[in-house]
């Protein structure tokens, strides 16, 4: 086996211990949210660079890449707008394929709007990002079974 060139596409597989770190990633982030800023701090230009200079606001950008949650062949956004107003509805309903979209769409976002993106932080505040991790972590409708080895052949 050798290493794969080119880009990842949302055709491209991700692994169970991807999805692991990502969590992982979103965890850390939403720690140090909690760690930095009051719960309903207002996000003005001056906490936007406090929350972006966060070690783990990097960790996130670098997960949703290595872990193939950024995908160059979305053709549309994810609606932010729904899941963060309404995270305990429009989350737990969402397909992997969904979740990959949102986490594709939170790191685009703010890629692109760098001057000024309140995408991830409202995705934080609101407790969607947190509510990802979770199924991330834990969800087993989200895995394929994993039958390749029969018990009796271990």
């Amino acid at each position: 086996m050798k290493i794969k060139p080119g880009p990842i596409s949302r055709r491209t597989q991700v692994y169970e211990v991807q999805a692991h770190y990502m969590a992982k990633a979103i965890y850390s982030l939403v720690d140090a949210y909690s760690r930095e800023f009051r719960p309903n701090t207002e996000l003005t230009l001056e906490i936007f660079y406090r929350f972006r200079g966060l070690n783990e606001y990097k960790q996130f950008e670098e997960a949703a890449f290595v872990c193939g949650f950024v995908c160059t062949d979305y053709s549309r956004f994810f609606p932010l707008d729904k899941a963060h107003e309404r995270p305990l509805e429009v989350i737990p309903s969402l397909s992997f394929s969904k979740l990959r979209h949102y986490i594709h769409t939170l790191q685009r976002a703010e890629k692109w709007n760098s001057e000024y993106s309140g995408s991830l932080w409202t995705a934080v505040q609101c407790g969607a990002l947190s509510l990802v991790a979770r199924r991330l972590e834990s969800d087993q409708s989200l895995y394929e079974i994993n039958d390749e080895y029969d018990e009796e052949e271990i």
